[in-house]
């Protein structure tokens, strides 16, 4: 059981993500997200690193309603690519 769980004492990760605001009243919006992380950082065998690119837009329908669409290209151990719809509601 313990060898599920080695290296998961130090965790490391950072992501960036710059994004812009366009159009009439600023309804649409651009972003990217570069994403990097470990979580198995404290074994020195693992290749259990994830490196993620995400690109997508937001509508915002209201000021406190958005609808966001993006696709999202990981490579690492799990090299899980996709694409993902959703909505936001901020109060």
């Amino acid at each position: 059981v313990t060898d599920i769980f080695a290296g998961r004492e130090k965790q490391k990760g950072y992501f960036i993500e710059p994004s812009y605001r366009f159009g009439n009243d600023n309804q649409f919006g651009l972003f990217t997200r570069y994403s990097y992380w470990d979580n198995n950082a404290g074994d020195d065998n693992s290749s259990d690193a994830v490196k993620q690119a995400d690109f997508g837009m937001n509508y915002w329908l209201t000021p406190t309603v958005v609808f966001k669409a993006d696709y999202q290209n990981q490579s690492g151990a799990s090299d899980d690519d996709g694409f993902n719809l959703g909505v936001g509601y901020s109060f």
